[in-house]
């Protein structure tokens, strides 16, 4: 109880310190954290008017770096960053304990693509610190005299480095899919069972739920580990993921309803699939339908896996161009739920031709 007390205290002081500093005449360096390092970067110092020919700079105090260059008094990852754009005079919104409050001052924008990561490393810490020309004094022989005013940042920021998120999500990716490999050899089974129904064919539905269990998971593990926080989940995404999850189930069991009739109706799989060891073999199921023993292409699975792999492309593609997860538009969603229920519903029909099949069969057996 002490403890949780103490705690709250603290976050109060720093809270209060924190209002008292912006409304004071002090600077206050304002820095979001968790940056992207392939990103523009935006800092707001409060209570300042800092123009462009007084050379502000931008330096980032490396936490952990074992290549750190020596700038004056400043330590660098590489260089001081000067901002491509500043802009005085400005207003900003900002938050403390839930309480809206606007801010003057200046806003500049930096890019920090310069940074100097290794490849295993998906961020690090950094404590930004400002600093700019204040005033320029001559003195009697000539010479200018230069005055530098400093604003260091109460809090550390944490930059992201996309090239090593991706190195770690592939690492994870490879991992967890020879793990789910390993189970499979073990059961004597190929490793594509996992997405397999009862007759060997490769099902659609649980793809779908496959691919998006990956492309999802590895956007979200890639943005954890280059943002400070887990990057928030859009509810297109959830909705996907739970239309995904849903075809699955019903296909799978789907599939099996049409077992039992198959079953019940004496009938033979043309392509004896089952006992076929190749790892690929039923792949062309994924577009095709089976009718009597028979399969025939089908449009609604085609147009299935063509909005299932384009709407993937797309999560994947504009989630890394934007930094965050993509929100997926109503439309696609809506489009993606119009694929997977015609394929449900051809598959119900399926199961309701057969169904009348069967009580016709049985209606003769009884007559004789």
């Amino acid at each position: 109880m002490k403890r949780i007390f103490y705690f709250v205290s603290i976050l109060f002081l720093a809270a209060t310190t924190f209002h008292a500093q912006v409304n004071s005449s002090k600077p206050v360096l304002i820095m979001a954290d968790g940056q992207l390092r392939s990103h523009p970067v935006k800092v707001f110092i409060a209570n300042a008017n800092i123009k462009p020919e007084m050379k502000p700079e931008l330096y980032l105090i490396g936490i952990y770096q074992s290549t750190r260059i020596q700038f004056g008094d400043m330590l660098n990852s590489a260089h001081p960053f000067k901002p491509y754009q500043v802009a005085s005079d400005q207003t900003m919104s900002y938050k403390i304990d839930g309480v809206p409050i606007t801010l003057t001052g200046t806003m500049m924008i930096f890019s920090l693509d310069t940074i100097r990561m290794k490849l295993y490393d998906a961020g690090m810490r950094v404590l930004p610190v400002l600093k700019w020309i204040s005033k320029e004094t001559k003195t009697k022989d000539g010479k200018t005299e230069i005055q530098y005013t400093k604003v260091i940042s109460e809090n550390e920021i944490y930059i992201g480095n996309g090239i090593g998120a991706i190195f770690y999500t592939i690492i994870l990716l490879v991992v967890l899919i020879m793990i789910i490999f390993a189970f499979e050899w073990a059961r004597k089974k190929r490793p594509l069972d996992v997405i397999r129904t009862y007759d060997g064919n490769i099902s659609l539905s649980l793809t779908q739920m496959a691919l998006w269990t990956l492309a999802a998971g590895a956007m979200v593990f890639a943005f954890g580990l280059m943002h400070l926080d887990v990057p928030e989940i859009p509810d297109s995404l959830i909705v996907l993921m739970g239309l995904s999850v849903a075809t699955g189930a019903v296909g799978h069991y789907q599939s099996h309803l049409l077992k039992d009739l198959d079953n019940n109706l004496g009938r033979v799989s043309s392509t004896n699939l089952k006992e076929s060891k190749k790892y690929f073999s039923g792949l062309a199921s994924l577009i095709n339908i089976t009718i009597e023993s028979k399969e025939y292409p089908s449009i609604a699975k085609a147009q299935y896996l063509f909005w299932t792999v384009t709407t993937i492309v797309l999560f994947v593609y504009k989630s890394s161009v934007e930094g965050r997860l993509w929100s997926v538009p109503e439309e696609l969603v809506f489009l993606m739920g119009i694929s997977q229920g015609s394929y449900l519903v051809r598959n119900q029909m399926e199961i309701t031709k057969d169904n009348k099949e069967l009580a016709k069969k049985e209606g003769e057996g009884q007559t004789e």
